[in-house]
């Protein structure tokens, strides 16, 4: 039988432990963790494939034998002091676990040292490392070569993931400093709901969410980097980490483990998905003309502006290498690159306005490109991929600079759609078709003096100014109607 004394004593040393216990809790923030013990795997019934030309290790059925090494997907990055980059021990593991269950399909995971890969050759490969990923709580930062390395990686189609691990200040920060080191001309902007990354796999309007210990319903959000009309870089400002080892915890700001599975099989998938594109915008395919061309070549200007206006000159390339083949005029193959408020804008007879996010005019830059239509010259703007954000910003500053006029659907019958290819309909993409049942085509425009100076597509062309590789989840027109599209409205500008 226990004595008071005893009995005081033990409730004593059990306060003390449990509140130690807590304090623990608290102040060990760099560490979520132990990783959870793999269950047993032996038998896979079924058998399937990864969505695009990656390597992958098919999942046979039910055959008791060891099944081949599946390639590598995702690299964990190891950086920092006192394995700081191991704030989740099976984030990574978790995730690629579920993606097996989901995707039906298997790879595996692996660490690697940055700064010892940069040591031994400057640039990292997508193909050994298709997916880099990022998480943590603290601090942390990467020199020069380590930077550089990283921008030629996702430049070359590779994809970073940088995850807020706990959802800390301290390691938003650090990535917010690394992003803007590493793409100091390319904004890093919250990715709209009509974004793929939301559609790929499962349909994402709203998300649980949790900040402390109080849950929430909210929009998803992640952060991105585009190159090439190509989400390149995830950042998660919210804890996905954790979600992904299956715990939870009641202090940071973070997705719900449910909630943080679909992110990242969304992410995964679009990654998959995205992976020709990304490999396909690495390589720039330009078309030079003659040099003693020059003096009598036609040229396009494509217009620089505050969003993502996309930097890959290559589908317009394209383009201008069709309209040589298609007609008898002297076509520079080689696009030039403008601002609105350059002093030579006035010398280029067509220009081209494209991106897929939102974008800001200056006054100036209002004010010179209503001259420039009023003057004579001729603009052709493209939705890329057929964004929601950029659609809004360009009827927004059309509507202020030309507020007598109306941008209005050009007519079916109007001669656009018949200066070179005789254009009666065309073919949509499968997503466009969703919300536009109609083969008619499609565009809008704004005429000064009887003639059209201006003409929008909210359904995206340069995409189908190639037929190499298709763009998931793409709002268009497929080729090659889009590409005949664009020299109908090249030809009608140089013959109006």
């Amino acid at each position: 039988m226990i004595k008071k004394s005893q009995f005081i004593i033990l409730s004593i040393l059990l306060v003390f432990f449990s509140s130690y216990s807590l304090a623990q809790e608290e102040k060990v923030l760099d560490v979520c963790g132990p990783p959870p013990k793999a269950k047993a795997h032996r038998r896979a019934g079924g058998e399937s494939f990864p969505p695009l030309p990656l390597p992958v290790a098919p999942l046979r059925r039910t055959e008791k034998k060891r099944p081949p090494s599946p390639p590598v997907l995702l690299v964990k990055i190891k950086y920092g002091v006192n394995k700081q980059w191991l704030s989740d021990w099976s984030d990574d593991y978790g995730l690629l676990r579920h993606i097996k269950k989901t995707l039906k399909v298997q790879y595996k995971t692996s660490r690697l040292s940055l700064s010892s890969y940069v040591q031994k050759t400057p640039v990292i490969s997508p193909k050994d490392c298709p997916i880099l990923y990022i998480t943590g709580h603290l601090s942390f930062s990467f020199d020069k070569k380590e930077i550089v390395s990283l921008r030629r990686y996702l430049e070359s189609g590779g994809t970073l993931i940088c995850d807020c691990c706990c959802g800390r200040n301290e390691i938003r920060q650090s990535f917010t400093k690394l992003i803007g080191e590493m793409f100091p001309d390319r904004p890093l902007y919250k990715l709209p709901l009509d974004h793929p990354v939301y559609r790929t796999l499962h349909t994402i309007e709203r998300v649980r969410m949790k900040i402390d210990k109080k849950y929430f319903q909210s929009e998803p959000v992640l952060y991105g980097i585009d190159i090439g009309s190509r989400t390149a870089l995830f950042l998660s400002v919210y804890d996905l980490s954790c979600g992904w080892s299956g715990h939870t915890h009641n202090y940071g700001k973070r997705y719900s483990i449910s909630d943080s599975l679909k992110m990242g099989d969304n992410i995964i998938a679009y990654i998959l998905s995205f992976y020709p594109v990304g490999e396909y915008l690495s390589v720039q395919r330009l078309y030079k003309s003659p040099k003693e061309k020059e003096l009598s070549e036609f040229f396009i200007a494509q217009i620089k502006h505050s969003g993502y206006w996309d930097p890959s000159l290559s589908r317009l390339s394209n383009l201008l290498r069709e309209l040589a083949n298609s007609t008898s005029c002297e076509v520079s193959l080689h696009p030039k690159e403008i601002t609105l408020t350059n002093s030579n804008l006035f010398t280029y007879p067509f220009l081209y306005m494209t991106g897929h996010g939102e974008f800001v005019l200056s006054d100036q830059e209002c004010n010179n490109l209503r001259k420039y239509l009023t003057r004579g010259g001729f603009l052709l703007v493209d939705n890329r991929t057929g964004m929601k954000a950029f659609d809004t910003s360009f009827r927004h500053y059309i509507k202020n600079i030309f507020p007598d006029k109306k941008l209005t659907r050009i007519s079916a019958t109007h001669p656009i759609y018949g200066t070179i290819h005789d254009i009666k309909s065309v073919k949509y993409t499968d997503h466009a078709r969703l919300i536009n049942a109609s083969d008619l085509p499609y565009l809008e425009g704004i005429s000064i003096g009887g003639n059209i100076v201006l003409v929008y597509s909210k359904y995206d062309l340069a995409w189908g100014w190639q037929n190499v590789v298709s763009y998931p989840i793409r709002l268009g027109i497929k080729y090659p109607d889009s590409i005949k599209l664009a020299t109908n409205i090249i030809a009608y500008a140089l013959t109006h």
